[in-house]
């Protein structure tokens, strides 16, 4: 379908984190309170570890997508935690990686924030009729707590993390199960998201219209060099606001 002509779609569904929500520095503030705990002054290591961390957080997520078994991200960030900790050749109890796992999780919601946006695109699409819904990989529980603290939970008729279905995009389960909750087909859903390789990926797989929200301002050539043409979004924005221009 297409992406100019927004309300001929059956279903909208999003990305939470970096997306819908601006996430970023909790990962960097749980690290920081880490490595305290560790170190007299981190701040030296402080980048790469937090590199590391999201290596290898990433790097569990492959595994699954690849057919290891479904592990819930709290244990993943635990298990990324342990590993770049001992790649840098800190020796940590598993207690303290157990409380810095909880601390990240918490921070997640509590540093949550709306994106610039957000909040007229979801009032836009409803006054429109259309479903929306949410698809992320973060914490399970966490995309509930957080949208309903940020006021816009009542926007959503279904919200999707890995623990529903046991998946994580950019695997089908997770858009299979929310287009069956909403009624709609691949062919007219949208998808919204930031991630390339979980979300534009993810969705293109299965036939879906997909909303890139660059806001890394990363390369598109070079991406799909990587993973082909036939992923190319079919529409890229380097913020959420953007898309307000698409909406009648």
């Amino acid at each position: 379908m297409n992406v100019s002509d927004l309300d001929s779609f059956k279903a909208i569904l999003f990305d939470l984190d970096s997306t819908l929500t601006h996430t970023n520095h909790y990962p960097i503030r749980a690290s920081e309170l880490l490595l305290q705990r560790i170190l007299k002054d981190p701040s030296e290591i402080l980048e790469e570890y937090v590199t590391k961390l999201v290596q290898n957080y990433q790097q569990e997520i492959r595994s699954i997508v690849r057919g290891a078994a479904y592990k819930s991200p709290f244990y993943m960030i635990r298990d990324a935690t342990k590993l770049a900790l001992f790649s840098m050749k800190l020796e940590v109890e598993d207690k303290i990686i157990d409380e810095g796992t909880t601390v990240l999780k918490n921070l997640h919601i509590e540093m949550s924030e709306l994106a610039n946006g957000t909040l007229e695109i979801l009032t836009r699409i409803r006054n429109l009729g259309i479903p929306m819904g949410v698809i992320t990989n973060s914490f399970e529980g966490n995309a509930q707590i957080i949208l309903r603290k940020l006021g816009v939970s009542g926007f959503f008729e279904v919200i999707v993390d890995g623990g529903v279905v046991k998946a994580f995009k950019p695997m089908p389960q997770p858009f299979q199960f929310a287009m069956t909750h909403l009624g709609s087909k691949p062919e007219n859903t949208l998808f919204v998201g930031d991630e390339f390789v979980a979300d534009i990926i993810g969705g293109k797989s299965i036939g879906l219209t997909c909303i890139w929200v660059n806001n890394r301002g990363l390369g598109l050539d070079n991406i799909l060099a990587k993973y082909g043409s036939h992923f190319a979004p079919d529409l890229v924005v380097s913020s959420l606001s953007e898309v307000l221009r698409f909406l009648p």
